[in-house]
């Protein structure tokens, strides 16, 4: 068997014990709260009948570890459940709204990839000059500000005043890729901004460090020009704390999109979050935390897979 497929199979089998975890601290975070969730869900004036077929309905009678048990079999046949809101099977809501979310969450990825690791090599390489001083600014001004309100800006600035792109709405990436994509580019670079500045500062950073080292002085005495000493030779060692990051960022974009999925007006994931919290929807709220971390887990294969890409020290002999 070729090393790294060994190397996936061990990070997946390894997987299940965690994947387990996860769904016990889903299932504990719902049941185990103080109050009673048929209570909770219906309000404080429902009657006692009401509530008594809620609680049958959702099995509260039942010992926690038997309902844990139902809701694991259930689970692994692929049912999350049935919406206590609007009647929907919940992978089906899920299945529907995952496309929107995996795209403006992509899209934001690439932005800040795309615009944060340059940025950060620009400022590393001409450290102290202009360049550096108008990255370190736009980085901190970036930072400060917040996801929703930069949404707005966005909004008031290409679409109200520019007219490049629509204001709110959304196609789907699925029936109409580009179509879909010009709906996601505002809400992209508004989710993206944040983790953008984040790799600019860590870029540089980690850059600087490199270029310090030995082998670095070494490959300039040889007379090998800066671009090559900074792509072939310091960029790949500078990626490993950087990949780290954008790993455990992919969670927080995740939770982010919720705001602005409700400031662009996009049916994705985020805004069932909104709306299944508002109406103490139980099974999508447990269905959405099991989705986050699954989620949550398979980013951590790859970033696994990228450290052993970017150090060979690591990979499997």
């Amino acid at each position: 068997m070729p090393p790294i497929l060994k190397l996936v199979l061990t990070r997946l089998v390894a997987m299940v014990p965690m994947l387990i975890a996860l769904s016990m601290a889903s299932f504990a975070l719902v049941h185990v709260i103080p109050g009673d969730p048929a209570l909770v869900m219906l309000g404080g004036e429902s009657t006692p009948e009401a509530v008594a077929d809620l609680r049958e309905q959702l099995g509260l009678n039942q010992p926690l570890p038997l309902r844990y048990w139902h809701w694991l079999a259930q689970i692994v046949r692929g049912d999350l459940g049935q919406s206590l809101y609007n009647k929907t099977r919940v992978a089906e809501e899920l299945a529907w709204r995952l496309p929107t979310t995996l795209a403006l969450v992509g899209l934001a990825l690439a932005f800040s990839i795309g615009i944060g690791i340059p940025a950060g090599i620009l400022s590393a390489a001409y450290r102290n000059t202009w360049v550096d001083h108008a990255a370190r600014l736009l980085t901190l001004v970036s930072l400060s500000l917040p996801s929703f309100w930069l949404g707005l800006m966005l909004i008031i600035l290409f679409s109200l005043k520019l007219d490049l792109l629509p204001i709110v709405g959304y196609q789907p990436i699925t029936t109409d890729f580009w179509g879909g994509i010009r709906f996601l580019i505002l809400p992209g670079a508004a989710l993206g901004t944040y983790l953008a500045a984040l790799l600019t500062r860590l870029t540089r950073s980690s850059m600087l460090e490199v270029l310090g080292q030995d082998y670095v002085r070494t490959a300039r005495a040889k007379g090998l020009r800066d671009r090559v000493v900074i792509v072939r030779h310091a960029l790949r060692n500078a990626l490993i704390p950087i990949v780290t990051v954008i790993g455990i960022n992919v969670g927080i974009l995740l939770g982010g999109s919720a705001v602005i999925e409700t400031v662009f007006v996009l049916p994705g994931v985020g805004q069932l979050v909104v709306r299944s919290l508002y109406n103490r929807d139980l099974p999508v709220i447990q269905g959405l935390i099991l989705y986050v971390a699954v989620i949550y887990v398979a980013v951590n294969l790859v970033v696994d897979l990228l450290y052993t890409y970017l150090d060979p020290r690591l990979r499997p002999t």
